[in-house]
């Protein structure tokens, strides 16, 4: 076999894919059919354990492939890549060996959707092609969305709300402007996440020729950024659940406890402050902050249907 395109470990594998993050993509599908099951619609097993497995499988090809097109690019190097995750860099892995795991989570992802396209209808496929597209050109391509200010933009779109929505009419539910509100602190929450990366790598992606937000913003800016979007994403599920059935007090409570929760997580991010060496306790800060959230949203949701 090719060296270039020797079979990594599993261990590896689950760094290439970064395992740990790809929870984000479960909490906006989760929270879309919590609402929809609590707001009476009949809870649709097996398309809504499809659609969520072809979501997390794209999800992971996605950073896979960022990971193959970062490290090719030079952005991802010895000299600014310090976290363990990065396999590609600090334990030889091959970068063909990673590409490869990139299509195939890809295809198998595209095999699943069609699945469901078959329990559900054909619309799918035209979400699968827009999600499937948003996560290929986040990476790859001449201009790739990921050296741009609007990375947020398409992550939060297309890994927030839109799997919020998809999840949503996969119950059978119907689709109205008070769901797409509610998708919109999912949208925020998972940009956050990536907010938080890109100011860590600021210097590097710098460096590799990247103008992400956070290198616009510089580095107060970016220290800024952080809690103005937790709290934007707080503020928006506020307004959203305030439109929901009759426990709107007890949903506000709930939501207003998970803002209380985050405030030190976010605290303790400035503190350390948001360069390389800092990135892997932020990330995990910020992985803490949207588990918050999540439980906060759902449990919100459960309450203004009680």
């Amino acid at each position: 076999m090719n060296a270039n395109t020797a079979v990594m470990t599993f261990r590896q594998f689950l760094r290439v894919v970064n395992i740990r993050v790809q929870v984000v993509t479960l909490s906006p599908i989760c929270l879309g059919i919590l609402l929809a099951t609590a707001s009476g619609n009949r809870l649709v097993g097996i398309p809504s354990i499809l659609f969520a497995l072809s979501a997390a499988l794209i999800g992971m090809g996605t950073t896979a492939l960022n990971s193959y097109a970062d490290f090719m690019r030079g952005i991802d190097n010895k000299d600014f890549s310090l976290e363990a995750e990065k396999a590609l860099v600090h334990e030889g892995v091959p970068p063909g060996a990673v590409l490869v795991v990139a299509v195939a989570l890809f295809a198998s992802g595209s095999a699943l959707g069609l699945g469901l396209c078959l329990l559900i209808d054909w619309w799918i496929a035209l979400v699968g092609i827009l999600g499937l597209s948003v996560a290929i050109f986040y990476s790859a391509g001449p201009f790739p969305i990921s050296r741009t200010p609007l990375g947020e933009v398409f992550v939060g779109a297309s890994q927030g709300s839109l799997l919020f929505c998809v999840a949503y009419l996969v119950q059978g539910a119907t689709l109205d402007r008070t769901v797409v509100l509610l998708s919109l602190p999912s949208a925020v929450f998972v940009a956050l996440i990536l907010s938080v990366n890109n100011s860590c790598d600021r210097i590097g992606d710098r460096a590799g020729g990247r103008r992400t937000l956070s290198i616009l913003l510089g580095p107060v800016g970016s220290r800024v950024l952080v809690p103005c979007m937790g709290y934007s994403g707080y503020a928006l599920a506020l307004m959203a659940v305030g439109k929901l059935g009759n426990g709107r007090s007890t949903a506000l409570l709930c939501l207003a406890l998970g803002a209380l929760v985050c405030a030190p997580l976010f605290l303790k991010m400035d503190k350390r402050g948001y360069s390389h060496a800092t990135k892997p306790a932020n990330m995990q800060a910020v992985l803490s902050v949207f588990l918050v959230f999540t439980l906060a949203m759902g449990a919100a949701i459960v309450v203004s249907f009680a």
